[in-house]
């Protein structure tokens, strides 16, 4: 069975094809997917072991595995607890551009001067049949 995986290069770890970052050393992985021909990824050769020597060995130097560079560029994100305040100080607006803001405005408020209408009609129905009028 093949399908398309994305080997890191770091740890060999077989990821997704979506997957930007190896899930097990979190290193940025190739930017091509390959196809897995189901071959295990390739395993360092096994150390032989030996008598340990008699004068204490020297610390290894380690070294970092090799990174990638993240492409693209972090947002910082800024939690803001008060709400921000705005606050216009002139509005420079021509003559005909402010009759027609106006027109709109007041033909995007008639419906919901309608539905109150109805409503209070409604209410004034109600409270009308309940306590009649008063004289008669």
């Amino acid at each position: 069975m093949s399908h398309l995986v994305k080997r890191c290069d770091n740890c060999g770890t077989e990821n997704d094809p979506d997957e930007v970052l190896c899930r097990k050393c979190q290193v940025m992985l190739p930017l091509k997917a390959i196809q897995n021909d189901t071959r295990p990824p390739a395993q360092q050769p096994e150390q032989v072991k030996t008598k340990p020597p008699s004068t204490p060995p020297t610390p290894a130097k380690t070294t970092k595995p090799e990174t990638r560079e993240w492409p693209y560029q972090a947002v910082p994100v800024v939690v803001q607890k008060t709400p921000l305040r705005v606050v216009i100080t002139g509005l420079d607006i021509g003559f005909f551009d402010l009759v027609l803001l106006l027109t709109e405005l007041m033909l995007a408020a008639l419906p919901a001067l309608i539905l109150a209408t109805v409503i209070l009609v409604l209410i004034f129905a109600a409270l009308g049949s309940l306590f009649g009028l008063p004289g008669r």
